[in-house]
């Protein structure tokens, strides 16, 4: 308990070693971590990108995919079977994003990585799985979106998982 009193207390950010007595030093907690204004804004802008990035390549790859049927991206088409599993496919790819190494093409362009909270080691499918799937709920990520600044969202916790920024992955707000 006293060790974690001097590090609140300190004007040293134990992410990034900055000494921020000139920038409000305590500004947030990221898994339960004092950490400066910088790397608490810079931690949780980089997965607001990197989910953007997630679901914009998703939109692509989808439009794609239709453009290939001849199906225009606006034109709604009757249902069939062809279109249900490849939306069927795509929610999948949503959902084990995370599993490629514990990198979606958002998080690898950002640099920050989906960790196994118990082992230390990448992320795979089916703990992405888990991690995502509360994403499916409606109007669930406005929820998720003011969760990335503490650490863990919905899904992170039940599947084990923790996102760190690879840059400071061995410092005291991310390790351990």
């Amino acid at each position: 308990m006293l060790s974690e009193e001097v590090q609140d207390s300190s004007e040293i950010c134990p992410a990034c070693d900055e000494d921020n007595s000139r920038r409000l030093p305590r500004y947030g907690k990221v898994y339960g971590r004092y950490v400066c204004r910088k790397c608490y804004f810079g931690f949780a802008n980089r997965r607001q990108f990197a989910y953007l990035i997630d679901v914009i390549l998703l939109v692509i790859l989808r439009s794609l995919v239709d453009w290939t049927r001849g199906i225009g991206f606006w034109e709604i088409e009757p249902f069939n079977l062809q279109s249900a599993l490849i939306s069927l496919a795509m929610t999948l790819l949503l959902l084990i994003k995370d599993g490629f190494n514990g990198h979606s093409p958002g998080k690898a362009l950002l640099g920050v990585l989906v960790l196994d909270d118990r082992t230390g080691e990448p992320a795979g499918f089916w703990a992405s799985f888990k991690r995502n799937l509360p994403l499916l709920i409606p109007l669930v990520w406005i929820v998720v979106a003011f969760q990335l600044v503490k650490g863990h969202r919905w899904g992170d916790k039940w599947s084990h998982t923790k996102v760190v920024w690879k840059k400071y992955k061995d410092k005291p707000p991310f390790a351990g």
